[in-house]
């Protein structure tokens, strides 16, 4: 018997690649600890609101989104005014809200949820109150 050697590693490979192929099976199974998703950080720039969500094993069952005021965002604005935009990287995944005007930042309650089979994560960043203490408050306050 002749062995003709195609790959070089293929035998050692072949293991590595079930592996990755048959992994939530593996994962559900209990060999592999699933942990659910993370979000990282929520942050806010001038017109933009970003979640930077860590998938754990998951990546590609993993599924984020953002809520306003507990709607969905097509719900919300309907108009079109506020754009989703994903990205998605081989460490995290990064869903942004790009908005048109400020207002429809500070006038409302976002939330970034992220989900999959291992379970989910959400953060909120609550819109701005709009009382301004005067400077009395501010010295008492301190």
């Amino acid at each position: 018997m002749t062995w003709t050697n195609l790959h070089t590693g293929s035998l050692f490979m072949l293991p590595a690649v079930i592996s990755l192929y048959c992994l939530p099976d593996i994962a559900e199974a209990g060999s592999i600890p699933v942990n659910p998703p993370k979000i990282l950080k929520i942050s806010r720039n001038h017109l933009n609101l970003s979640c930077q969500v860590d998938p754990g094993l998951l990546q590609d069952e993993t599924l984020v989104y953002w809520l306003v005021n507990k709607s969905f965002v097509e719900t919300a604005f309907p108009d079109g005014r506020v754009q989703v935009s994903i990205k998605e990287s081989t460490k995290f995944i990064q869903s942004d809200l790009i908005f048109k005007s400020i207002k429809d930042i500070r006038e409302n309650t976002f939330t970034c949820v992220a989900m999959n089979p291992a379970g989910m994560d959400t953060k909120i960043l609550l819109k701005r109150n709009k009382t301004r203490k005067t400077r009395k408050q501010k010295r008492w306050d301190s």
